[in-house]
């Protein structure tokens, strides 16, 4: 074989791999034969904790982004969370006092996250947090417990030693 055709052959093979080596996106399937996202729901809709699981149906097959809002149509998305792997349950923590939407929703890409391919149901959990005046009452009997373990502790720590 000949340098000319060793070259030509070399050229037509890098053409070929070129061709073959798509981006990732391009070997995914079409959005309609994507298997469909799980029904979403919360354990608990109403939390006085701050924090609350939400949950699946099933175990999800594909990589989806949880979506949060303070308004039921999203028009603005305040934060994303990703769905880890294939776990069925997601606990978020830190919210405050009053509503708060959840869905989730799979995106193109993660660079590109403005417009989903599917989403799931809305999810509503509202947080309502235990008053202040209870939180302080239940830290200051702790408080009290705690001084007369000590105080306890202390006298009789000095009376044993009187005692020897």
């Amino acid at each position: 074989m000949s340098n000319r055709a060793r070259f030509s052959l070399t050229i037509i093979l890098v053409l070929l791999i070129t061709l073959y080596a798509r981006p990732p996106s391009a070997h995914e399937e079409p959005a309609a034969t994507l298997p469909a996202i799980p029904p979403l729901s919360a354990i608990n809709y109403n939390s006085r904790e701050g924090y609350f699981v939400l949950y699946l149906e099933h175990t999800p097959q594909l990589s989806l982004i949880v979506d949060y809002a303070t308004d039921p149509s999203f028009t603005t998305i305040s934060n994303q969370y990703p769905w880890f792997a294939d776990f069925q349950q997601l606990t978020l923590s830190g919210f405050t006092d009053g509503e708060h939407y959840f869905r989730v929703a799979q995106y193109p890409a993660i660079g590109e996250r403005q417009r989903p391919i599917q989403v799931s149901n809305t999810v509503k959990v509202t947080v309502q947090h235990y008053d202040t005046s209870l939180a302080l009452s239940l830290l200051l009997f702790g408080a009290a417990i705690f001084v007369c373990l000590v105080g306890t502790i202390l006298y009789f720590h000095t009376r044993y030693r009187t005692n020897d």
